[in-house]
């Protein structure tokens, strides 16, 4: 995967010009994600996070979350920009758009609803005595698409998850 999603990295570099800076600014990373927020669903991901002339980044991540009887996959992307592109440890923002899909069951009946929908993301970016990044992020959904389990509209309750990273 992280082959994968270098490569995809490789070849919108080389179209950008920013080729040799790709190897310098691109992090793997693990993630403990709670929300979205009013649901307490907490859960691990993955993810990749490349940055462009230390004032630009694009992440990918994929995440798995669950509560009780609901789970849900993860995938998501997002276009940071940091604040200060000279300082070490920075404060970024940005926006996304991110696909889940829910895995339920409720009175014996499993169900699925599948959400896809744009979000935006505030977060700090540090690097530890050992060299290693690390993040703290809120992120919140505008609105989702949401099908499945009798849903097929736009649901215009907004969540808020939090992120924890650290390279590897």
């Amino acid at each position: 995967m992280k082959k994968l999603l270098l490569a995809a990295l490789s070849v919108l570099a080389v179209s950008t010009g920013y080729a040799e800076e790709l190897t310098k600014e691109t992090f793997t990373y693990y993630e403990v994600v709670v929300g979205p927020a009013p649901l307490p669903m907490a859960g691990v991901g993955l993810g990749i996070r490349h940055k462009f002339n230390k004032e630009y980044a694009i992440d990918a991540s994929l995440s798995v979350r669950t509560m009780a009887i609901i789970s849900s996959v993860e995938a998501k992307a997002n276009v940071l920009k940091y604040f200060n592109k000279n300082k070490v440890n920075n404060y970024y923002a940005g926006a996304g758009l991110s696909y889940d899909q829910v895995y339920g069951s409720c009175d014996g009946e499993g169900f699925v609803v599948t959400g896809f929908g744009p979000h935006f993301v505030f977060g700090k970016e540090t690097v530890s005595s050992d060299n290693k990044l690390s993040f703290m992020q809120v992120e919140a959904n505008i609105f989702q698409k949401v099908n499945g389990a009798g849903f097929d509209h736009v649901s215009l309750l907004p969540g808020v998850s939090f992120r924890v990273g650290k390279s590897f």
